[in-house]
Order: C-alpha cells, then structure tokens, then sequence
C-alpha cells in the first residue's frame, strides 16, 4: 500500500476523500491532514496544547558531551517523544536547525485546504519546545515536506507548480530564528520534475548537496502514485543543478521512500521506506560513504534496531555531533508525534 504522502494533486483530494473508505488509501491521501498516522484531527488546526499522553516520555535520553563526535556504528538507544513538540493532533517529519534550538513540523491540514508547517524555540538541547506557531508568508496550499538550513533561516518545503497539476520544490527566508513571517518564497531553481512530482527537499548542513524525492503522479482518481525514488543535486553557482536519479545509491534501494536526512558530514544519509526486510510499515534505513564523494553502500538498519517498529517511522534530522536521530512516528496507533533516539561517543 502506498503510504506516507503528505498530499496530492489538487484536482484529485474531493474524489480521492470519497475513495478513500472504500480503497485503504488513507495513508497516501492526507484528508485529515495526516500523513501517516491513524488519528484525525477534524481539519482544525493545531491549536491544542496537550501532550499526546501515550507517547510522553517519562526519561529524558543524557545527552553525549558538547564537542563529542558519536561513531556511526553506535547503536541508536530507545527513541523518547521530543518535550513540547507533540499534542493530540499530528506532527510530521520534524527539522531542526544545526544548534537544534528551532525545529519545524508539518501539522495537520486545516480549514481552506491550508496546511501548517509549525515552528518552535527552545534554549537548550534537551530543553522542552516552546509554543509552536504556524509559519507565514509561505506559498498558498498545503505546504509539506519542510526542512530547515543549518543557521535556521531559510526553509525548504514542497507544494504545487504555478498551473496546480505538479508538486514542486520552495524556498524561503526569514530574518532570524525565532521569526515565524517567511518572505521571497519561490520554486528552487531547475528542479521542475519533467513531469514526476517532486517533494520533501532536504539541503545538507553545509548547503552544498540537494536531496529530493520523486515520484510519477497518480494516473487516475482512483490509483495511488507512484513509488518515490531519491534524486540528488549539487550546488552549482548561486542555485542548485538540475537533480538527476541518484544512482550511486542504486544498491538495493526498492519500495517508497517517504523521507530522507543527511549527517552533517555528509558520509551517512537515512531515508524510510516500505521496503523489504525491514520490520514493518515504513523503517528507517543508514547507507554511509567513505567521502563525500564517493558513492554509497548497501542499505543497514543494523544500528537503528531500537528505533523500528511495524508502525512507521519518517527520518527528519540528525544532529551535527551525530548523537541524536530526529523522526516522527504514529507508533502504538497514536496519530504521528516527533521522537529523538540518542546514542552515546
């Protein structure tokens, strides 16, 4: 079952609502404004506070040393909701700056076809979130997908071409990190999908290397799309080069990818899929490379066996130091909520 798509093409959401019951497309059409998870939030916006009590940690993970680098072959330790990040509606596919004091989130879609991409601040890693407020001056629509640049300034995002019928890749800027207004949102130049949707763009910390994924749009009203596949672009001049499949990481890579983040080293990147052998549902996979350059290797989960489950699990970000794995879930059936798992040097 095709799954985990933040939304679809405009002209297909009344008719692919009313198929939804009857086809089990719920996952991939995100009605409720939820793009993954069982619960619905009644198309409100969210405004509830409440910590989603089913997934409130009671621990908080220690956090490794400031300057500590953690190795890659470290196992990643039982994954904790993220404090003041969560309610009882949804949040997807969680961003963090590079100091990981501000963070973004997709929220449910609201009334007027209007989907949130929320913000937050807190004053130390491992401190709880504050209040979270919808983004402004973003591009009309439901706006998916986001992902935030190092310095926390410039975010990236997804939502329809100018004539509506194509997803497409955004940016935009805001004057500091505790701003919420958004100004000069435009597509990212080159990457117009010829055809194939394009979404969920994510920019390495060093702003040199462009991840996206795509997909073939869904060929009718009642079909779900396509699997999406990971394409890549590098930085050439002012703009990024037009992406192309990414088949240095042709090694086994099958099924739907629904999110993707680079270490900050660029040497390891994590991307969920529903693709065999893992444990269930969308799981979250490392390949790693010996230089930025070279290319990647089989895809592992052997150091993320404490972070699957048969739920989902949407990577989002890692840390600069490495030690902490940012992602969303809808894990114990609950609707999705953003989850840190954390390993030490």
């Amino acid at each position: 079952m095709k799954a985990r798509w933040s939304w679809v093409s405009l002209p297909l959401l009344t008719l692919l609502a009313a198929c939804n019951a009857i086809l089990g497309y719920g996952d991939f059409v995100k009605i409720d404004g939820e793009p993954g998870g069982s619960g619905g939030d009644g198309g409100k916006l969210p405004t509830d506070p409440t910590t989603n009590p089913t997934t409130d940690p009671t621990t908080v993970p220690t956090t490794p040393p400031s300057g500590t680098m953690c190795k890659d072959a470290t196992p990643w330790g039982a994954p904790v909701a993220v404090q003041g990040a969560n309610t009882t509606l949804n949040e997807f596919i969680p961003s963090l700056s590079g100091d990981e004091l501000a963070i973004v989130w997709q929220g449910p879609i609201g009334n007027g076809d209007q989907n949130p991409l929320m913000l937050a601040q807190r004053t130390a890693v491992g401190s709880p979130f504050g209040a979270a407020t919808a983004a402004t001056g973003l591009t009309a629509g439901r706006n998916s997908g986001a992902s935030l640049s190092a310095d926390g300034l410039t975010i990236f995002y997804h939502n329809l071409n100018g004539n509506r019928s194509l997803l497409i890749p955004y940016s935009a800027r805001r004057a500091s990190t505790t701003a919420t207004a958004f100004t000069g949102a435009g597509p990212l130049a080159n990457q117009g999908g010829n055809g194939l949707d394009t979404m969920n763009p994510h920019v390495s910390r060093d702003g040199l290397e462009l991840f996206v994924l795509r997909a073939t749009p869904p060929p009718d009203n009642s079909s779900p799309p396509g699997d999406r596949s990971i394409w890549h672009a590098m930085k050439s001049g002012n703009d990024f080069a037009a992406a192309t499949a990414f088949a240095e990481l042709g090694v086994g890579v099958t099924g739907d990818v629904s999110t993707v983040a680079l270490s900050a080293d660029r040497l390891t990147l994590y991307f969920s899929a529903d693709r065999s052998g893992g444990v269930g549902g969308y799981d979250i996979w490392a390949t790693s490379r010996a230089t930025p350059t070279s290319p990647f290797g089989a895809p592992a989960q052997t150091s993320l066996a404490a972070v699957n489950t048969a739920s989902a699990e949407d990577i989002g970000f890692v840390s600069t130091d490495n030690c902490r794995l940012y992602f969303s879930s809808n894990r114990g059936g609950a609707s999705d909520d953003v989850f840190v798992s954390t390993r030490q040097p």
